[in-house]
């Protein structure tokens, strides 16, 4: 009887660590066009060290699953009036920068690679460099 009072627990409690074990806990990481999908809105933008206006301006990543890279998006700079523009965008094999390509200057010119500095789940800042001088162009975004 006292063999059955200590096997009972025993198996007990193993079966309830087989069962709390599993992996029930794990979060699919997203990849980084499906991190990026949505609107940005800019809070500050530095154009060659210099201040911009950035109420209501905003970049927004379109994504597909069933397309391939690059993906469609849209600008805002309220410096640039009250037309947006569109750009296409994908990521660097390293996912280390955003390529943009940006043919228009409606809502704001874009174009270049921009090196990522910082991207969270609701935090995005970005900067352009130029080759010919020292001035980079720096945004940082919130959704």
């Amino acid at each position: 009887m006292k063999k059955f009072a200590i096997i009972l627990p025993a198996a007990f409690m193993l079966g309830f660590l087989m069962v709390s074990c599993e992996d029930d806990d794990q979060v699919e990481k997203k990849g980084p066009y499906e991190q990026i999908q949505g609107k940005w809105d800019m809070q500050i933008y530095k154009m060659r060290g210099d201040p911009m206006p950035t109420d209501s301006s905003y970049w927004e990543f379109m994504y597909s699953e069933s397309e391939a890279p690059p993906y469609e998006g849209s600008d805002y700079l309220e410096y640039f009036g009250d037309k947006s523009g569109t750009f296409h965008y994908r990521f660097s094999e390293n996912e280390d920068t955003i390529i943009m390509q940006d043919s228009m200057q409606i809502g704001g010119y874009f174009h270049g690679d921009w090196i990522i500095l910082k991207f969270e789940e609701d935090t995005l800042a970005v900067t352009r460099e130029y080759p010919d001088t020292e001035w980079a162009d720096t945004i940082e975004f919130k959704r």
